[in-house]
């Protein structure tokens, strides 16, 4: 036997402060991960468009990032 959808809804409205904060942190959290995607996608397409190929990073032997590398001119 199935409960009728009324009780569901009279749930929600007896308790209106768990259902408000249960929405808005939904709703925050697609906010963020809305951002980022953005963010992210605006960044590749940033990097995208202005690279060039003529570019170069020169590393000494044995580096791993480009920090701790030195080379002398």
């Amino acid at each position: 036997m199935a409960i009728p959808i009324i009780y569901n809804w009279r749930n929600l409205w007896v308790r209106k402060t768990t259902t408000f904060i249960t929405a808005l942190s939904i709703a925050v959290a697609t906010f963020v991960c809305t951002f980022l995607l953005g963010v992210l996608s605006g960044f590749t397409a940033c990097l995208k468009s202005s690279g060039s190929t003529a570019n170069a990073i020169v590393l000494r032997e044995g580096a791993r990032r480009e920090v701790v590398s030195s080379v002398s001119h």
